[in-house]
């Protein structure tokens, strides 16, 4: 699938995403009876991942006509024009933090080169970044 996004080759991507949903739907992550529809949620999440690769290679990507892919949930998406998520309980006033916290965007990872050579993600950014953006989201509230 990621290849098949990397070169943008649609009918690959297409092909791609009916057999994620195959496999999917083979995982036993819980129980559950023949007669209940799986939402394969990492599925959709890939399926979207191709939006932000490239939105015009986005749109000509087909639906997966799958027994685990809600077809139904995205032409929804789609024609509200994919809104963002709302947080569904506010907490109070004096807790205002934890709505940032749950509402900020991430910051970008930065990477550094430890002491071996190998790049890992600078995490004293990544907070300190995080901090900044959670203190903005407050202040506009």
């Amino acid at each position: 699938y990621f290849v098949a996004l990397l070169t943008k080759d649609w009918r690959l991507t297409n092909q791609s995403l009916v057999e994620l949903c195959k496999s999917y739907a083979k995982f036993n992550y819980f129980p559950r009876k023949k007669k209940d529809k799986l939402f394969s949620l990492e599925v959709h999440g890939l399926y979207r991942l191709a939006k932000l690769v490239d939105e015009g290679f986005f749109k000509n990507i087909k639906l997966p006509e799958y027994s685990s892919f809600f077809i139904e949930y995205e032409k929804w998406q789609r024609e509200h024009g994919f809104p963002k998520g709302e947080l569904f309980y506010k907490r109070p006033e004096k807790l205002s933090m934890v709505n940032a916290v749950l509402e900020v965007s991430l910051p970008v990872l930065h990477y550094i080169s430890n002491k071996r050579g190998e790049m890992i993600v600078d995490t004293v950014k990544f907070q300190n970044d995080l901090a900044v953006n959670v203190e903005e989201c407050i202040k506009k509230k």
